[in-house]
């Protein structure tokens, strides 16, 4: 079988810092049926240095596509189209390039190839260029929607009709997590999402390395030097610097902490992104003297950053234009870590953690409640604390690729199974 993926961020490279759960979901598909001929479309992408034609691995095919010109302006994927959007509103301008030279470059791919579906990631615009072209080639196509990428959509005018159509279009669709799925269903009423929507719906999250190999102390001291670390315990954010991450919220809560508190720990923010600069001000502001900000971390560093530490946070919140997480994949990672995570309530969460179990969860946008579950997991005995890590580490084995790459595997067949059976 062939599959045609589009998706609008994809890794270049092992190495490229942009997230690459498309890719190694890719990856996992291939490992669960090797017969399978996966095709890779994504857009050009600057940052990384990709590169023109169909560019071969042994999982799949990956070709690029160019939206603007000249190509050295093309900068609204890469890293992420609405922080881009943020950083730079002129890119508004890019989109309806984007939006057709994605679809003329799809429409041409899926004739020549012929794919048994097209599957796409993200409602926008890969859902719609996917209804577009199945309809003019008569292929079946899937979508998963990842965070607000519909509800979004969904505030301007009409588009609750483009939703209903492409939903309907659809073979099949997925969600990441719960509170992705009922950002889908909000855009209908309850009873025509029932009756003609839900049963085409799963809930599959993407996956995550759930066995990572031991670090070695090693790779720690290294950490540590790179980072000047000292041996005091470490509270760790990792993930882009973007507002949806809430990572404003996280400092105000550290600075609000006793000094006593506050002073017997570091604070590590890693990762990178358009509000740095702020956030590095706001710690000046703030005056908070052990707070590291270390960039973007992959691989071994990442792996080092994550076994140092004693406390994993995600603050994110529902952001100022209604964007927010869908299921991060940090989450997943610091269970298969065996860490203790403080997870606020939009990150979804809730879909694997119990609280006070193997984890614990506030309430978004909350200073007053992070800084008092802060202390409170401070203060809370060191037995316990081992305890919610263990079942952390328990739980994450559900979530390992080879078992999300299988829930995938079996969602894409049975949906080519039903394309086929009706078509006869």
């Amino acid at each position: 079988m062939k599959i045609l993926i589009t998706s609008s961020t994809f890794p270049a490279r092992d190495d490229d810092p942009i997230p690459s759960f498309v890719r190694e979901q890719a990856i996992w598909l291939k490992n669960h049926d090797s017969s399978l001929d996966i095709v890779a479309h994504a857009p050009h992408n600057i940052y990384s240095n990709t590169t023109s034609g169909s560019q071969p691995s042994l999982h799949y095919r990956e070709i690029r596509f160019h939206y603007f010109w000249p190509y050295t302006w093309e900068r609204l994927s890469g890293r992420g189209i609405l922080p881009a959007l943020r950083a730079n509103p002129l890119l508004y301008l890019q989109i309806p390039f984007m939006f057709v030279c994605q679809f003329l470059s799809l429409w041409r791919l899926a004739r020549r190839e012929r794919p048994a579906l097209l599957y796409a990631h993200w409602f926008t615009p890969q859902a719609i260029n996917c209804a577009l072209v199945g309809k003019l080639c008569d292929i079946p196509f899937l979508f998963t929607t990842h965070a607000s990428d519909v509800s979004v959509l969904a505030k301007l005018p009409f588009n609750k009709k483009l939703i209903a159509w492409v939903c309907q279009r659809a073979s099949a669709y997925t969600a990441v997590s719960e509170r992705t799925a009922k950002k889908l269903a909000s855009c209908f009423e309850q009873q025509q999402w029932r009756n003609c929507y839900a049963d085409k719906l799963s809930i599959i999250p993407m996956g995550v390395d759930a066995r990572p190999s031991p670090v070695s102390h090693s790779i720690q001291e290294q950490t540590r030097q790179q980072f000047m670390l000292d041996q005091r315990p470490i509270l760790l954010f990792i993930g882009r610097l973007t507002e949806k991450k809430g990572v404003d919220i996280l400092l105000r809560s550290f600075a609000a902490l006793p000094a006593k508190t506050r002073d017997s720990l570091q604070l590590v923010i890693a990762g990178d992104g358009q509000l740095k600069s702020r956030l590095e001000e706001d710690v000046r502001n703030l005056k908070l003297s052990n707070v590291i900000f270390t960039g973007f971390v992959q691989g071994e560093t990442k792996d080092g950053l994550l076994s140092l530490s004693a406390l994993l946070c995600l603050p994110s919140i529902v952001d100022s234009r209604g964007d927010t997480e869908g299921f991060p994949v940090v989450l997943m990672e610091g269970l298969a870590h065996g860490k203790v995570i403080l997870a606020s309530d939009a990150t979804g969460a809730e879909d694997v953690l119990e609280h006070g179990e193997n984890g614990f969860i506030f309430r978004s946008n909350s200073t007053e409640q992070l800084t008092s579950l802060l202390q409170q997991v401070i203060d809370m005995d060191l037995d316990r604390l081992m305890v919610i890590a263990k079942r952390a580490q328990a739980i994450a084995n559900r979530y390992h690729w080879d078992n999300i790459g299988k829930a995938y595997y079996d969602w894409i067949v049975a949906a080519d199974e039903n394309s086929m059976a009706r078509k006869h």
